[in-house]
């Protein structure tokens, strides 16, 4: 008995000692894996397990944050009733193309802020730190090409446009894209670009009314913020865009980023408001996602039936414990 238990603390300890150099070792081409933990930090703060009733049985608190987040403005920090947030956590925001975090400290919690000069290229001045990874809500749009089918960035002087046809009308291919973070991780929304809309204000005339969550598998333990990957979002579902259906998805929900399925549905019910504050409530929302992705949709039709009207779990599989096994 004696020999299992020294056995399986020195495993805890090798584990242990590769999840810190995971964390903490910077890679060549991002120096701002290096993160300093809060002050108030305790690593051996003991987390009992939850046992209250059941989640399908639980009311959800209302809504705190007021919706829609405008361009510049930046989402919820905090989660509604996902627990208290968790440290060290790590920004991939520069690894998506998406630039440095928004500083929120000057103790030195997180990872270094700098500078950047009128090119947007980082100085060497560190102008403080980020150890919640905000951005500000940003929106842009692409348009894809009648001849190479690839996805550009659209401007209004655009030629070689794919048209489509979505309720009965024949429009351009273009995607207004909506970028930020919702309870610390970056969500997206993707739509047909409306017929008169400006950036801050879309307008839903070719929306077909229809809602695609996407989500995502893997196994992850948590404390980093994913990388938001734009393409893979648009290869996987560029059919579905090209119909009119919305597609919206966050790396909270995407189980290699974490396994917590209080903060996927969390990040889910908020991402789905900012949806709804811009373009209006849709007739159904179905999920879609492999693996994780599908064990997602699983719990969350299970415990929340506001977040989706149903499901297409792909590569699932029956629970953890026989999977284990």
């Amino acid at each position: 008995m004696l020999f299992r238990i020294l056995k399986y603390f020195f495993l805890l300890c090798i584990f242990a000692s590769i999840a810190i150099v995971l964390v903490f070792k910077p890679s060549p081409g991002n120096p701002n894996r290096i993160i300093t933990l809060p002050a108030d930090y305790e690593p051996f703060a003991y987390y009992p397990g939850y046992s209250g009733p059941h989640p399908s049985t639980l009311r959800r608190p209302q809504e705190t944050f007021f919706f829609p987040i405008r361009p510049g403005e930046t989402g919820p920090i905090q989660p509604l009733f996902a627990g208290p947030l968790e440290y060290p956590f790590m920004c991939r925001s520069e690894e998506a193309d998406l630039g440095q975090p928004l500083v929120d400290n000057q103790e030195g919690a997180g990872i270094k802020i700098y500078a950047e000069d009128g090119s947007g290229n980082k100085t060497k001045e560190v102008i403080g730190y980020s150890k919640d990874c905000s951005l500000k809500t940003r929106v842009w749009y692409i348009y894809k090409h009648k001849y190479t089918h690839d996805f550009n960035l659209w401007e209004s002087t655009s030629k070689n446009i794919q048209t489509i046809t979505v309720n009965d009308r024949v429009v351009n291919y273009v995607l207004r894209v909506e970028v930020g973070t919702i309870n610390r991780h970056p969500y997206v929304l993707l739509a047909l670009k409306g017929e008169n809309e400006v950036s801050d204000r879309p307008e839903a005339s070719n929306w077909n009314k229809k809602l695609i969550y996407y989500f995502r598998g893997g196994v992850g333990i948590g404390k980093r913020q994913g990388k938001l990957n734009l393409d893979s979002i648009l290869e996987n579902l560029e059919e579905q865009l090209a119909l009119g259906y919305a597609v919206i998805h966050s790396t909270a929900n995407q189980t290699s980023n974490h396994y917590d399925i209080w903060l996927a549905e969390d990040t889910a019910l908020r991402v789905k408001r900012q949806f709804i504050a811009l373009y209006g409530e849709p007739e159904y929302t179905v999920g879609i996602g492999g693996s994780g992705g599908g064990l997602q949709q699983y719990l969350l039709a299970q415990n929340n039936p506001d977040v989706i009207d149903a499901a297409i779990p792909q590569y699932s599989y029956p629970d953890m414990v026989t999977q284990t096994n």
